[in-house]
């Protein structure tokens, strides 16, 4: 039997080898670890990971490589780029003990997408033991490198108050999403297909620890690497559909987050534009986010008048952070302000004899 080298192994396939070993180490690591990812989060910090707007939660938190809603940006901050009129949405969520408020705005300018968001996060229930009150302020800044590629950050802060105890937290979030559109018929009538990377929570992790009763639970907002992929199919009349996938890896403690979602989007360009219904699947129990789940289901509906698209949205999931099974509800009320400018630029020449020639 002739033995081959290294050597002797082409190039391309060195490249395939290399590959094929470095996913096995992630998996066998990924294998060794689930069994030590029991979350241990203060109840009603578990938002924290899969967002608090209908959008995110009509995924399941999987909107890392989508651009379906502005708020998507609190997953992927490079999600707002490819907006090119003035946004704003609220959104309002009685989530068992909780209840939860979201607001956002947005501004397109010549240098990318500015935006800010707020986050509350606020106990119904005399219970010392859950997060009480907690205010989150997000100041997102993301742009369109190209046509495939988007790229986005945002700085963060965050206090909480709990037993007179008001913890802190500050930190930056980088994300990235790259586009690939096919032409004519694919494989698998498949349209577009997006990837993307975020590395979240860069900072200062607040941490309720110091209080007493918590000191075992986890920190708020760990450090976040999170990989996503979005598959956008083909048109089939008004009706498109699509599937996105979020893989979550956190330090600080080491947990897992595997999330996971199916949109369906009925377009007919009508006083009602567009209708969005979608469900996804978040992955509880001793990983993931153990009291929210395990499945979501939202819809969307958007209206447009003249100038303006009106958003109405609604999303529904079972949570458990009240000790039972609860259904959580979500209403959200959105706008897009202004008319996108289609018109291509004309050039006007003189020519010699006075006449004007528009090209």
């Amino acid at each position: 039997m002739k033995n081959i080298l290294i050597s002797d192994i082409p190039k391309k396939n060195k490249v395939k080898y290399r590959q094929i070993v470095l996913s096995s180490v992630f998996c066998i690591f990924l294998l060794i670890n689930v069994p030590f990812c029991k979350l241990n989060p203060v109840s009603g910090s578990e938002y924290l990971y899969t967002g608090t707007s209908a959008a995110a939660l009509a995924s399941a938190g999987s909107g890392a490589a989508r651009f379906d809603d502005i708020t998507l940006a609190g997953l992927n901050p490079s999600a707002a780029s490819r907006l090119l009129r003035n946004n704003i949405t609220a959104s309002w969520g009685l989530f068992g003990n909780f209840h939860t408020f979201f607001g956002m705005a947005s501004i397109p300018t010549l240098w990318g997408v500015i935006s800010g968001s707020y986050t509350g996060i606020f106990s119904l229930s005399e219970n010392s033991a859950d997060i009480g009150k907690l205010h989150k302020v997000k100041i997102n800044f993301s742009k369109d490198i190209s046509e495939e590629w988007n790229f986005g950050m945002s700085f963060n802060a965050l206090i909480g108050s709990q037993n007179n105890t008001n913890p802190f937290g500050a930190g930056a979030d980088l994300g990235l999403i790259k586009t690939r559109k096919f032409t004519g018929r694919s494989k698998f009538y498949l349209d577009e297909f997006r990837y993307s990377l975020v590395l979240a929570n860069l900072g200062i992790s607040a941490s309720y620890r110091n209080i007493p009763g918590f000191e075992n639970t986890d920190r708020l907002e760990p450090m976040r690497l999170t990989g996503g992929v979005f598959l956008g199919f083909a048109k089939i009349g008004p009706w498109r559909l699509d599937y996105s996938a979020d893989l979550s890896l956190c330090a600080l403690p080491f947990n897992l987050l595997i999330n996971t979602a199916l949109g369906s989007t009925f377009t007919f360009n009508k006083i009602l534009h567009s209708i969005f219904i979608g469900g996804g699947y978040i992955f509880s129990g001793d990983i993931g986010t153990p009291n929210i789940g395990p499945w979501s289901a939202g819809a969307r509906f958007c209206f447009r008048f003249n100038k303006t698209d009106l958003v109405v949205s609604y999303t529904l999931f079972p949570e458990k952070t009240s000790g039972a099974g609860k259904i959580a509800h979500l209403f959200a009320l959105g706008a897009a302000l202004g008319k996108i400018d289609k018109t291509s630029p004309q050039i006007e020449i003189q020519s010699e004899n006075g006449e004007a020639v528009k090209e």
